[in-house]
């Protein structure tokens, strides 16, 4: 069993380290967070929106559909085929749960897996992805928007 005050230790050490990435520059802490985020989504997130990609035959509007939102997360279209909002109602990070992730800088990793799942469900498409708010930036919710870069 792990004792409280070991995992004390490694919330810190892990705290620590968000404040010396976010003193990266921003391609490399793209570059620091992208494994996170796929290891993140691959067996969960992934598989799900995958199934809501051939439900909407590859069709960007109706992926994003608002008929879509869930208690987990919701998504609109802002201008057809090009500009997407996705979120979380709530920071759905077990790392934030469990008291590790505190810094907004770990948001970067939900806007990296936004990124990997467009490219995996639509490789013919480059997208941009924007956050806009986030729970450990101050917010209520997670919103990011997902631009197709034409």
């Amino acid at each position: 069993m792990i004792k409280e005050e070991n995992l004390n230790i490694a919330r810190g050490y892990f705290n620590n380290i968000e404040d010396q990435i976010a003193l990266l520059p921003e391609e490399q802490q793209a570059l620091v967070f992208k494994r996170c985020a796929i290891n993140c989504v691959s067996n969960g997130v992934l598989p799900f929106l995958k199934t809501r990609y051939d439900k909407c035959g590859g069709n960007l509007d109706l992926f994003f559909s608002e008929q879509h939102n869930s208690e987990y997360s919701f998504q609109r279209v802002i201008e057809n085929g090009h500009i997407y909002e996705m979120g979380y109602p709530r920071c759905l990070c077990f790392m934030h749960d469990m008291g590790f992730a505190k810094s907004k800088i770990h948001c970067e990793c939900s806007r990296q897996s936004i990124l990997y799942v467009m490219h995996e469900l639509f490789p013919e498409i480059v997208f941009k992805v924007e956050m806009i708010e986030t729970v450990l930036g101050g917010s209520d919710k997670c919103t990011f928007k997902i631009i197709v870069d034409k």
